[in-house]
C-alpha cells in the first residue's frame, strides 16, 4: 500500500483529494466508487471522457495496480 499511496498523492489527490472524498470539477468520490479494481485499473488507463486523462504510458501496469490497491483501501475505510 505504500507505493500506491505515493503514486495516488502524486496523481490522484490533486482532484480526488487526500482521502478520495474531494470531488475537484466533477471527479468521482472514490470511497463510495463501485467499480471493482479491473476496471478501476481501465479508467486510470484510459482516462475518462475529458475530466481525467489517461495514465496509461505515464504509469506502469503495476504502478497502476498499487493505486488500486490504495483506492481500495480507502472505501474501506470509509465503510
Amino acid at each position: 500500500l505504500a507505493q500506491g499511496g505515493i503514486l495516488y498523492q502524486a496523481n490522484c489527490a490533486f482532484c480526488h483529494g487526500h482521502d478520495g472524498a474531494k470531488q475537484y470539477r466533477g471527479a468521482t468520490d472514490l470511497r463510495a466508487s463501485a467499480l471493482d479494481g479491473t476496471l478501476f485499473q481501465q479508467m486510470v488507463k484510459e482516462g475518462s471522457k475529458g475530466k481525467m486523462p489517461a495514465y496509461n504510458g505515464v504509469l506502469t501496469d503495476s504502478e497502476i495496480a498499487a493505486i488500486a490497491g490504495y483506492v481500495g483501501n480507502l472505501r474501506q475505510s470509509a465503510e
